[in-house]
């Protein structure tokens, strides 16, 4: 039989942590001389929240359409319907984004305007 602290030890390993705000984790904003440093704090981060593979492409993105098949059977049936593993993997690659840009000093995030995901970054 477990013991009463072994119960308290299992319930919170599944309690759910909260991370603050990356604003106070991230405290280095990333410069031409900084990489490594601001490298080592925003990688633990997003590994923690399981998004890290947003960034180095081990979470591939969905094709955005897949075929309709009702549209086999009806004239009116748009051939296409939008991919909601694709929606998923966008919402949850547009926050990386932010997360990263966030992250970035003025003069690197210039260089980095007009990136629409994640990777790009």
């Amino acid at each position: 039989m477990a013991s009463s602290s072994d119960s308290s030890v299992t319930s919170l390993s599944n309690t759910p942590i909260t991370p603050p705000s990356i604003q106070s984790l991230v405290t280095i904003k990333l410069s031409s001389e900084n990489y490594l440093l601001w490298r080592t704090q925003i990688t633990p981060y997003l590994r923690g929240q399981r998004l890290f593979g947003y960034v180095d492409g081990s979470h591939h993105q969905p094709t955005q359409y897949i075929s309709n098949p009702a549209a086999a059977t009806s004239t009116t049936a748009p051939p296409l319907l939008l991919n909601p593993e694709f929606t998923n993997w966008f919402d949850q690659d547009q926050i990386v984004l932010s997360i990263l840009m966030s992250s970035l000093s003025e003069s690197i995030l210039a260089k980095v305007v007009g990136a629409t995901t994640s990777r790009e970054v």
